[in-house]
């Protein structure tokens, strides 16, 4: 039950989420962000960035604008989080703004209104484990430009990407939901998507740092043997010695 609580809140300001991007145009969404165990904290940063029509102090105002409306339906309240800062940010012809984390506590992480009735952090510690739930579908959501004819993609829809990154202490132990969007490479996992594609975003990566890895082990077994034969040599050789002397 409260899985489904989990998922059915977050699913909720996802897609609101979502379709604010997809209301700006082409808009890059870009998250990388590492949780520590330790202490249950998220650092990184979160980038917002819309298209930079115009190489102009006015372009910029105008696109920074456009960037923080997204950011304030995206994350609302967002920069009054303790070890959260915003600066501009421009980056290939893109204009909004930069969110860096630091050790943000994983109860203030949130999609949409942290208010809401039933509204839930993204992650959730469960023991020794980190779970992740979320569902991004703008299917049929008012205001999100649906394509022309069926089979053909809205425009703009592949320029208005959502990347996000997430790096656990330990091993991802299981990526769900759309997995064909997620890559894992050892302990991090990233989604990419695109605004008009449904994305489910379910996994689960061990919230404790992992075990020395196995070729360690076995090095430090070599060693230790090697040690052990080096010392038996030496004993002989010096029973040898005295022997004769």
């Amino acid at each position: 039950m409260r899985h489904r609580r989990l998922r059915s809140a977050v699913t909720a300001a996802v897609t609101v989420a979502v379709a604010a991007l997809a209301l700006a145009g082409c808009v890059r969404a870009d998250a990388e962000l590492e949780v520590d165990g330790r202490n249950d904290t998220v650092t990184g940063t979160i980038d917002i960035l819309v298209p930079l029509t115009e190489n102009s102090d006015a372009g910029r105002q105008a696109a920074a604008q456009q960037a923080t409306a997204i950011e304030q339906r995206v994350l609302p309240g967002i920069r009054d989080v303790t070890g959260v800062e915003a600066a501009p940010e421009e980056e290939d012809g893109y204009y909004g703004t930069e969110l860096d984390l630091e050790r943000v506590s994983i109860e203030d992480l949130y999609l949409g209104d942290p208010t809401a009735e039933g509204a839930l952090p993204i992650i959730e510690r469960q023991g020794d484990r980190f779970v992740v739930h979320a569902t991004l579908d703008t299917t049929g959501q008012e205001g999100v430009p649906a394509p022309g004819a069926a089979g053909e993609r809205p425009a703009g829809a592949a320029e208005s990407t959502i990347t996000i990154a997430l790096t656990f202490p330990g091993p991802v132990q299981e990526v769900r939901g759309t997995e064909e969007a997620a890559t894992v490479d050892g302990n991090t996992v990233t989604w990419l998507s695109s605004w008009d594609t449904p994305l489910v975003l379910d996994a689960t990566a061990s919230a404790t740092a992992a075990s020395f890895p196995p070729w360690i082990w076995e090095g430090l077994l070599w060693g230790g043997g090697g040690l052990v034969v080096l010392a038996l040599l030496g004993l002989l050789t010096v029973w040898w010695r005295s022997r004769n002397d």
